[in-house]
């Protein structure tokens, strides 16, 4: 798994704690975490992802705060 800091992606800290999911059919792939008061991690993409997002018409973002 690789971690890659994004900058300019919105809120340079972010405001609550989350995971950010890609949703391709019924098919989710881990994106982005958020943690409260860091900058946002992103998760590069798989080979698996990457054939989905080629064949499907369009994702669907998910994004689950999570609680302390």
């Amino acid at each position: 798994m690789t971690f890659q800091t994004i900058s300019g992606r919105g809120p340079a800290q972010a405001p609550a704690s989350r995971l950010v999911f890609h949703k391709y059919g019924a098919t989710y792939f881990f994106s982005e975490v958020w943690a409260e008061g860091r900058p946002c991690r992103e998760v590069s993409a798989s080979g698996n992802e990457r054939t989905l997002a080629k064949n499907t018409s369009g994702d669907e973002v998910v994004a689950v705060s999570v609680a302390r």
